[in-house]
């Protein structure tokens, strides 16, 4: 909260105005938020569990192997 900020005058500054105050948006992004956050954070999970399937010596035809197919030929 920005409490030099009157409510009735600006209430979103009154309410958010320190945050936006503090708030650095990484110099790759265009927005950053919390959805944000969280989509990077799902992808990186995602790169891992693919590049784990394709290093790994799965038996042929299984799920990991298919995976790491895949990635291998993109790659």
């Amino acid at each position: 909260m920005d409490t030099s900020v009157k409510p009735g005058d600006d209430f979103v500054a009154y309410a958010n105005g320190k945050y936006f105050a503090n708030l650095q948006i990484p110099a790759d992004k265009t927005s950053f938020g919390m959805s944000s956050g969280l989509r990077d954070l799902s992808q990186e999970r995602t790169r891992l569990i693919i590049e784990k399937a394709a290093a790994s010596n799965a038996a042929p035809g299984s799920e990991a192997q298919k995976v790491g197919d895949y990635f291998a030929t993109y790659m």
